[in-house]
């Protein structure tokens, strides 16, 4: 007989669920309505394959690692230790974004209830809308400066490529943090792996690289403080099924003599 997966839910949640669940799952519930807290989390995902969790629950490193990462595949979960494998929290930063379109716009919204201080942002120019979320306008060296996590939603261009280098990383903080949601030749990966390795920035994200997939050898893939994703920032059922509707819905106004949606007009300069 095969072994239960493990499945620790954090709020009691709707019958159709837990349905779908307990037949196939060895399920824990947290048998409340209100959130749970930070210390009964950290000691009921000890072990679980999988968590379903609450918008209100924090789900960070530590409780990630807590229920059967790289801690426990490699032999270090051990005694709880007050230093161990400790991250940073979203209050009082200053959190940056290096392109501020639909989808730099789109995780300022989602980053401002987290509580950090300050939102900036770097765009060929000053956006109003930016005043939604508080955001405030800074020049791209401030940018770099003033970050204390700096994610990255612009596209790749002559003037952005390698935009993020080893000049790039020495202007920012110690403890900054890099998120790279763009396209993976705006950051030099080189250069990023001195960073990280020296101690010049803190850690980085990477849901895009340079070249995809990145070589298994590739020796960013060797350190702690780099989180590497295989481009999977649209992979919501959602986003895809929106995303073939748009293309039979364009095909078909293309067709009938209309202008699709998303059109993109290129300046031919003379």
């Amino acid at each position: 007989m095969n072994q239960l997966f493990k499945v620790f839910v954090t709020r009691r949640i709707p019958d159709p669920g837990t349905q779908i669940l307990t037949p196939s799952c060895d399920v824990t519930f947290w048998e409340s309505d209100d959130a749970i807290p930070r210390e009964d989390l950290l000691k009921n995902v000890k072990g679980v394959d999988a968590i379903l969790c609450m918008l209100t629950d924090k789900i960070d490193r530590e409780v990630l690692e807590r229920a059967g990462a790289y801690a426990v595949k490699n032999g270090e979960w051990g005694k709880w230790k007050p230093m161990w494998l400790c991250g940073v929290e979203m209050k009082k930063r200053t959190f940056g974004i290096m392109g501020l379109g639909r989808i730099g716009y789109g995780v300022a919204k989602r980053i401002k209830p987290f509580g950090v201080e300050r939102i900036i942002y770097h765009d060929v120019q000053k956006l109003s809308f930016a005043s939604d979320f508080g955001g405030e306008y800074v020049e791209f060296e401030d940018l770099v400066k003033e970050s204390d996590i700096l994610c990255i939603c612009c596209n790749m261009n002559p003037q952005t490529r390698h935009l993020f280098n080893k000049k790039t990383f020495q202007k920012m903080k110690t403890t900054a943090i890099i998120i790279n949601t763009g396209r993976g030749g705006i950051i030099n990966h080189d250069d990023l792996y001195e960073a990280l390795t020296s101690d010049q920035i803190a850690a980085a994200g990477l849901d895009v690289t340079e070249p995809e997939p990145l070589p298994m050898n590739h020796p960013l893939l060797t350190l702690n403080n780099c989180v590497i994703l295989p481009h999977m920032g649209s992979n919501t059922w959602e986003s895809r099924n929106r995303m073939a509707e748009i293309a039979a819905e364009n095909i078909i106004s293309v067709l009938n003599k209309g202008r699709p949606k998303g059109e993109v007009l290129r300046r031919i300069e003379a």
